[in-house]
């Protein structure tokens, strides 16, 4: 009797909520089976949240001369580098060089448009080359003539091109530009599909407090990043070996003891371990290109070959200068030299180097394309080491004046020996770098 008393007046209340929410109830059902069924057309078409990635650099920021890493997300050069270091189509999609290596004709590639929707055309290609004839043949070919042969020309056309403030061909856009006095603190692209802000700080550390704070998501390039357990946990640290740079021991060789070899190349013997963890650099080129020689002389680690060509009877006093990044490794070569030769070894931390340094322990950039002219030829203010052979001068003029690639893989080879047995430089390591990225918060 209870039982149907209960579902009577169950039976009563149902009623009486239908009577009141039935409308309503039937209109959002049918609204439910609708959008159900419609959910993958109306999806497309509702406003989506654009992914804001924001990076931080270490470095300042010249807006008159903004680095490639920012350029070629806005543009493309006539030219790409490949991995290897070969040029590869870019803009162009062929093109033809004369006999004599000074006239280059580029077709470009069909359908290109700028930013603004307009068609990128041979006229509006501009490098701004003071020293070159160039001539539009059509809307499509463009014609540069060399005053002389110069085979590293290639290389230098991946520089992306613009239409005018910085509007080019590429997927990003520059959205928005962010002053302090007259450095840019921050520069944004934006994208149909992603924003990406860059803000540079002066230092390492600097960029790190920001990191911290939120400022940023993505910190690039760190060389020594000092995170504590809590903070490891809390983001992806991402190892690099960057083969583009390597780590070396640069003589002097217009010292008074480093002007000889084998001085040089004792040295070079009496370092237990020229990698430090990192990967090891045999030659100035990067072992991807196409140029590099696997054959290069080594110098692996030899105490009685060290003390056989150091033969000096008194104790000889060097320095080593370097900046704070590497003083780990400046220690290590120092106790190195100490345990084996007869040498007492000052290290000097130094913010540029002077004419009269004795050794310095640093970062060389290796360029895209194999020519080391301006690195290794005697006339050049920027060979450091100030090292001087007609023979490897001679080389590096033949490796930047021919254009057959198998021509100047021979000179380079032979470049890259010549260098290893002179020993003006101690190739220590290709360097790593780390990237910081804030870790993710998954619900699935």
């Amino acid at each position: 009797m209870k039982f149907f008393k209960r579902f009577r007046l169950f039976s009563w209340v149902t009623k009486a909520f239908l009577a009141k929410h039935g409308r309503t109830i039937i209109v959002a059902s049918l609204i439910g089976i609708i959008g159900f069924f419609f959910i993958g057309k109306i999806m497309p078409l509702l406003p989506r949240l654009k992914k804001h990635e924001k990076v931080g650099k270490i470095g300042r920021l010249d807006l008159d001369n903004l680095p490639l890493e920012i350029t070629r997300l806005l543009s493309l050069g006539l030219t790409t580098v490949s991995t290897d270091g070969s040029a590869a189509p870019g803009l162009a999609k062929e093109w033809q060089i004369s006999g004599d290596g000074l006239v280059y004709t580029f077709t470009l590639l069909d359908n290109i448009y700028w930013q603004d929707e307009t068609p990128a055309t041979a006229w509006d290609i501009n490098y701004n080359f003071s020293d070159v004839q160039v001539n539009v043949l059509s809307d499509k070919q463009i014609r540069f003539t060399l005053k002389e042969p110069f085979s590293p020309f290639l290389i230098i056309l991946n520089q992306p091109v613009f239409k005018e403030n910085y509007l080019g061909v590429g997927p990003y856009k520059i959205k928005r530009i962010k002053k302090s006095a007259n450095l840019v603190e921050k520069i944004t692209l934006t994208s149909p599909e992603k924003d990406i802000s860059f803000r540079y700080y002066p230092t390492e550390e600097a960029a790190l407090v920001a990191f911290k704070m939120g400022e940023i998501d993505v910190l690039d390039r760190l060389i020594k990043p000092q995170l504590d357990e809590k903070w490891l946990s809390k983001v992806n640290l991402e190892e690099k070996i960057v083969l583009d740079q390597y780590l070396g021991l640069f003589f002097n060789t217009e010292d008074q003891i480093f002007s000889e070899k084998s001085y040089r190349q004792a040295l070079a013997y009496a370092i237990e371990d020229k990698t430090y963890g990192d990967r090891r650099a045999t030659g100035p080129i990067s072992p991807i290109s196409w140029a590099y020689n696997p054959d290069a002389k080594l110098y692996d680690y030899n105490p009685a070959k060290a003390k056989e060509l150091f033969d000096l009877d008194e104790k000889v006093k060097i320095k080593i200068s370097t900046t704070e990044p590497f003083l780990d490794q400046a220690e290590k070569i120092k106790r190195s030299w100490e345990e084996v030769l007869n040498v007492e070894v000052e290290i000097a931390l130094i913010n540029s180097l002077s004419e009269e340094f004795q050794i310095f322990l640093g970062i060389q950039e290796i360029p895209s394309d194999p020519d080391q002219y301006v690195f290794w030829h005697s006339t050049r203010n920027t060979n450091i080491t100030k090292f001087k052979s007609p023979k490897i001068d001679k080389l590096l003029e033949d490796g930047r004046t021919i254009t057959s690639k198998e021509e100047r893989l021979e000179k380079y080879l032979d470049f890259q020996r010549f260098i290893s047995e002179e020993s003006p430089v101690i190739f220590l390591s290709h360097p790593k770098t780390y990237r910081l990225s804030r870790k993710r918060l998954s619900f699935f």
